[in-house]
């Protein structure tokens, strides 16, 4: 799509694991937009960081979308009715966080997980933000607003997509980070 609009940028799809074919300090931005959501494990999720690290210019950004956990028992457990199944299956620890199974497509996150591995790769946050907030717990509603109210559901989000205490219950959180 970026070529046939005539940006000029440059996109590449690959393996977040292996991004042999660049070399180090290639990129100004690196966005790790999906990835993360389907490593299920810490080690490959960390790989997957250093990866975008190594390719990322001293001072560049990377860019590290999750899907956060507690949205995903409340949506999924609560909401829709599968958390004793969930709890059977093993898939929560005792602290509720989801642990996917080898069948599962979405890997969850609390924010301690990322900043864990943050620290781990040695990335520096610039800021975490939240781009649906807590209002995916709500989507109907959102969905059924007029336009008039919809620009001030917009408002809002802007207003508290840094928020720290909303970070975790969102259903996704955007990392922006500097090597």
């Amino acid at each position: 799509m970026l070529k046939a609009k005539g940006t000029g940028v440059k996109a590449f799809q690959g393996n977040a694991l292996k991004l042999r074919r660049f070399e180090d300090n290639s990129f100004d931005l690196t966005l790790l937009f999906g990835p993360m959501y389907h490593l299920k494990t810490y080690e490959e999720q960390l790989q997957a960081l250093l990866e975008a690290k190594r390719v990322t210019r001293p001072g560049g950004y990377i860019l590290v979308a999750y899907v956060m956990n507690e949205y995903a028992f409340l949506a999924y457990g609560i909401k829709e009715g599968h958390v004793l199944e969930n709890i059977a299956e093993g898939k929560l620890d005792e602290a509720y966080h989801v642990r996917p199974g080898a069948d599962d497509l979405y890997a969850f996150m609390r924010t301690e997980d990322i900043e864990a591995l943050n620290e781990a790769a040695g990335v520096r946050r610039v800021q975490i933000i939240s781009p649906d907030g807590p209002a995916n717990h709500m989507r109907r509603e959102v969905n059924a607003l007029s336009e008039e109210q919809f620009a001030a559901f917009i408002q809002y989000q802007l207003a508290v997509c840094e928020r720290a205490d909303l970070l975790g219950a969102s259903a996704h959180t955007v990392d922006i980070l500097q090597k």
